[in-house]
């Protein structure tokens, strides 16, 4: 019975090599380690940076031939449990039923359901009111870089 030429395997267009496959192996372990120990330098210099910027109070700054720009932006999204409370609450008392159609078995919100109730008028306003404490808001700072173009320097 014969072998298989297993070095260089054939397949439509594509040429297929074990040995080039034993050495991209290691050879991407090494990439991937030197690109994981950057990233974390990156992570530390990009902090230090937005911590620096936000104590000066810039939001943009240019060194050596790069810019770096800093914002603060707000991020609001809903506290589950509590709205889930107020929805139920809410059901009950208009319709007698446990059964709100806002609320699935595993007892979250289906925000589409609730954001179309909402457009057409089926949410009371005392209800939409206690809705608005469950929002919950944070900042996020955000830091860009980019290389100058050299009529810009």
């Amino acid at each position: 019975m014969a072998r298989k030429n297993l070095i260089n395997v054939e397949i439509g267009t594509g040429v297929y090599n074990i040995v080039e496959l034993q050495d991209l192996i290691p050879q991407y372990g090494e990439h991937k380690t030197s690109l994981d120990d950057m990233d974390k330098v990156c992570k530390k210099e990009n902090t230090r940076i937005k911590e620096l910027m936000k104590f000066y109070q810039k939001d943009s700054m240019e060194s050596e031939g790069w810019k770096v720009s800093y914002s603060v932006s707000e991020r609001t999204s809903m506290n589950e449990d509590k709205l889930l409370e107020i929805l139920k609450e809410d059901w009950i008392s208009r319709n007698g039923s446990i059964e709100c159609p806002y609320i699935k078995t595993k007892e979250y919100v289906d925000m589409d359901l609730l954001e179309d109730a909402l457009y057409k008028d089926e949410v009371p306003k005392d209800v939409i009111l206690k809705m608005k404490t469950c929002e919950e808001s944070k900042q996020v700072e955000t830091l860009r870089i980019s290389k100058m173009k050299e009529a810009d320097k």
